[in-house]
């Protein structure tokens, strides 16, 4: 599976803090003893079924599990510096070497609203709260 190495060390995380034991979950399971540690040693490839399998068990939501195994990565603060230039640069047409190609000018406008977007604070927040919520854990 691809991004096995990740998954697993999530799923080691997640059992670790679980009130189940793994030998609880192989029964639920219809498993083997001693299945989870061949998962978890990598002598058996993890299977995304199996996967889903373990995390119904856990009651733990399949976009909590992959937010823990791959976290989004963070802006640096040069990109989100060029992200706040672009946004706050004027748009007038003028200005544009795309004043003559409509279609241009209307991919950058768009282009710059969601960069205005992407940079608003998120509902609720103040104006010193910056950046986005990109991804939602849903439980």
């Amino acid at each position: 599976m691809l991004g096995s190495e990740a998954c697993v060390a999530a799923l080691r995380t997640l059992l670790k803090t679980s009130k189940r034991s793994a030998r609880e979950i192989e029964r639920r399971l219809g498993w083997g003893v001693g299945y989870i540690s061949r998962l978890l040693t990598r002598r058996i490839e993890i299977k995304l079924g199996h996967l889903l399998e373990i995390l119904e068990v856990l009651e733990v939501h399949p976009v909590s599990f992959f937010a823990l195994a791959f976290p989004p990565a963070r802006e640096s603060p040069e990109s989100l510096a060029v992200l706040r230039t672009m946004a706050a640069s004027s748009t007038r047409q003028s200005d544009t070497p795309m004043a003559g190609d409509p279609l241009k000018a209307l991919i950058r406008e768009t282009v710059l609203e969601m960069v205005r977007e992407i940079l608003a604070p998120p509902p609720g927040a103040g104006k010193a709260a910056g950046g986005h919520e990109l991804c939602r854990l849903a439980r």
